[in-house]
């Protein structure tokens, strides 16, 4: 490889090295010194921009896999209840109370769950299992669960509550599967929500 020759302009005095093609236009330049790497000051400024939205990317995804590390299985278990619950507000989003029938829009709605997710946690993301509920039923009437079966039996007939009043075996999801689900009940969420615009 021949070693690098360095230029002397004539009229200026000025030492150039070998020519070498800026990073940011790929034109090419005599470089000043050996650590030049563009061949003027805008292409100098882009070239810095870029390489700091570098840094920046670097810092924040190592941030994302130190702040991941730090979850447990819970974080996962809330984010993915999170984004179910999401889904089932947004689908029956135009749907009364599944318990008392209000439409009111003065309430808050929650999803409730007509088998509770710590007596049957193999139901907890079933989207049968779950209605859109006024908090008041939800809350202070511990699910309104009578009146919920008896709404809910008109809604789904009698083969899906025989499903539902089924006992289950306890349902015990790993990580990758609680973030999958979060995923899925977000993309089905964003769904209904285009739906209803």
């Amino acid at each position: 490889m021949p070693a690098k020759v360095a230029l002397q302009d004539t009229l200026t005095g000025l030492v150039f090295m070998n020519e070498k093609k800026c990073k940011v236009c790929k034109k090419a330049f005599n470089q000043f010194n050996s650590l030049q790497v563009v061949c003027d000051p805008k292409c100098a400024l882009k070239h810095a921009r870029t390489k700091e939205k570098e840094r920046v990317n670097k810092l924040k995804a190592k941030q994302k896999d130190d702040v991941k590390s730090l979850l447990t299985r819970k974080n996962y278990m809330d984010k993915a209840q999170s984004a179910f619950n999401g889904y089932i507000r947004t689908r029956d989003l135009v749907e009364p109370c599944i318990s008392c029938r209000t439409y009111s829009q003065d309430v808050q709605y929650h999803a409730g769950h007509f088998r509770t997710t710590k007596s049957q946690s193999g139901l907890r993301f079933h989207p049968m299992n779950c209605w859109k509920q006024c908090a008041s039923c939800n809350n202070h009437l511990s699910g309104n669960i009578l009146k919920y079966r008896v709404n809910l039996l008109k809604k789904l007939g009698q083969k899906w509550m025989d499903f539902l009043e089924k006992d289950y075996s306890p349902c015990h999801l790993n990580i990758e599967q609680l973030e999958r689900l979060a995923v899925i009940y977000r993309k089905k969420k964003r769904l209904y929500e285009r739906r209803f615009r």
